[in-house]
C-alpha cells in the first residue's frame, strides 16, 4: 500500500484529491497537510511514499518545501497539482525530482492515470534486484514514447483516444469512441485493449437483450 500526504490549502480541493487517491488500489491517504509546516509535521511522525502537493500554499511555497524535502533526504516521492504553470516553476519542480505535474483545473481520470503509472513503475523497481536497459526505458519517464512505438502505438493516437472516453463521460464501446474521433473501430479496439493492459483503462462486458455482448471503456 502507497502511503499518500495531500497538501493542499484549499479544502474542497484536498477533500476531492482525497476521494480520488483513495478510489485507485493501492494508495490510501495517511494525511491531509493545510501547509507546508503542516505536511513538516506529519513527516516527523508518520511514514509516507508519496505526497500530492500544490504550490500556492500560506507561507512557504510548495517549490521551497519539495527543495527542502530533498535537503533532508526524505525518501518520499511527489506528484505536483498546482494551477502554477509559470514555465520556470515547471522546470525547477522537474529538476528536483517530481514524479509527474499535473495543472489545475485537471481531470480527474488524470491523476488516476499518474497513479497508476506510479504505482506501476515502483512495483517494477521493486520486484527486480537488477534492471535491464529496456526495463528502463520503460519505467524512465521521456523513454515511454519508444516503448509505445515498440509496440506499435502512436502515442498522439493514444492521447485523443483517452480524451475521447473521457469527454463521452460513460463506459463506451470501441464502436461509439471510433464515430467520434474517425479511426476504424478495429484501430480503435487494438487501443483500446492496450490501455487496459497498461492500467489506464477498465472494461465491462455488456449483456444485452439480443445481439452479442459488447465491451465498454472507462477511465480508471
Amino acid at each position: 500500500m502507497i502511503n499518500v500526504l495531500i497538501v493542499e490549502d484549499d479544502p474542497m480541493v484536498a477533500e476531492i484529491n482525497r476521494k480520488c487517491v483513495n478510489m485507485v488500489d493501492g494508495f490510501s491517504v495517511v494525511g491531509v497537510a493545510r501547509s507546508a509546516v503542516e505536511a513538516k509535521r506529519f513527516l516527523e511522525i508518520s511514514a509516507v511514499d508519496l505526497i500530492i502537493l500544490d504550490i500556492y500554499m500560506p507561507g512557504e511555497s510548495g517549490i521551497t518545501f519539495l527543495k527542502e524535502l530533498r535537503r533532508l533526504g526524505y525518501k518520499v516521492d511527489v506528484i505536483m497539482v498546482t494551477a502554477d504553470n509559470q514555465s520556470a516553476d515547471v522546470e525547477e519542480a522537474l529538476r528536483y525530482g517530481v514524479f509527474d505535474y499535473l495543472i489545475k483545473p485537471f481531470d480527474l481520470g488524470r491523476l488516476k492515470c499518474a497513479l497508476c503509472s506510479y504505482l506501476k513503475k515502483k512495483s517494477k523497481i521493486k520486484e527486480s534486484q537488477s534492471l535491464s536497459q529496456s526495463d528502463l526505458d520503460v519505467i524512465l519517464a521521456g523513454r515511454e514514447e519508444q516503448s509505445f512505438e515498440k509496440k506499435g502505438f502512436d502515442r498522439r493516437t493514444i492521447e485523443r483516444i483517452l480524451s475521447a472516453v473521457r469527454s463521452l463521460g460513460k463506459p463506451v464501446s470501441a464502436e461509439e469512441v471510433s464515430k467520434v474521433l474517425g479511426i476504424s473501430r478495429v484501430t480503435v479496439k487494438k487501443y483500446l485493449d492496450y490501455l487496459e493492459e497498461e492500467g489506464l483503462l477498465i472494461s465491462e462486458i455488456c449483456y444485452r437483450s439480443a445481439g452479442r455482448p459488447i465491451t465498454l471503456y472507462k477511465v480508471l
